[in-house]
């Protein structure tokens, strides 16, 4: 399986077409997250939504 690492924070995966972390943690990023990588178990996992919704709630 090929592995995608994408560095956050400083913008050096814009580039290479990865998203900013704004990007990344929009309101619409779990359900991009959930039809690019539905069939993943870590999708669902709910420190995923945690996340999102922490980095949100301090914007």
């Amino acid at each position: 399986m090929n592995k995608i690492v994408w560095i956050l924070g400083a913008g050096f995966s814009k580039p290479l077409g990865g998203p900013l972390l704004t990007e990344l943690l929009s309101p619409g990023s779990m359900d991009i997250l959930q039809a690019a990588f539905g069939s993943h178990s870590w999708v669902n996992h709910p420190s995923i939504a945690a996340t999102v919704d922490l980095y949100r709630a301090h914007l």
